[in-house]
């Protein structure tokens, strides 16, 4: 469990900090200079993003190191520290999955009527509205998945 917890907020860290970045690059406070703040805030941002890749390969090695045969399946990328063997948790999974998936179903068409407004009603920053919205579908399917595994994980 506390592997599942560790994956999912490392997933949820990069969708957080590649949206920022996308901002950083996108702001329109200074379209014709560039502010040295605003350019020493992208490079904070952006080293934040590899340093959660980073963590996360090194999850999979240790995930990979941990495993008794030492093989590392294509369908393991994406989450590693589930068993694939393990008919339980297999279950678990895509019942979490299901989950996650109707989740991201009913958050999308809500999403995009709320970006359609934002951009109808312009404001000061509608472009880090529309990016925090669209970077809140795959976190909240994230997150859904999480509570999801955790509940039938643990009864």
């Amino acid at each position: 469990m506390k592997n599942v917890t560790i994956a999912i907020s490392l997933r949820v860290l990069v969708t957080i900090t590649f949206s920022l970045y996308a901002f950083s690059i996108f702001n329109y406070d200074s379209p014709t200079s560039l502010s040295s703040s605003s350019s020493s805030s992208r490079l904070y941002i952006m080293l934040s993003f590899w340093i959660v890749l980073g963590l996360i390969h090194f999850q999979q090695y240790k995930y990979i190191k941990n495993s008794p045969d030492g093989r590392f399946i294509m369908k393991e990328m994406i989450l590693p520290e589930f068993n694939s063997n393990d008919e339980r948790e297999a279950v678990i999974t895509g019942k979490a999955a299901k989950n996650a998936l109707l989740a991201i179903l009913i958050l999308t068409p809500i999403a995009l009527a709320t970006m359609a407004l934002i951009l109808t009603f312009e404001g000061k920053y509608p472009i880090l509205l529309t990016l925090l919205i669209a970077s809140s579908i795959p976190i909240a399917g994230l997150i859904t998945y999480y509570f999801s595994y955790r509940h039938h994980y643990l009864q």
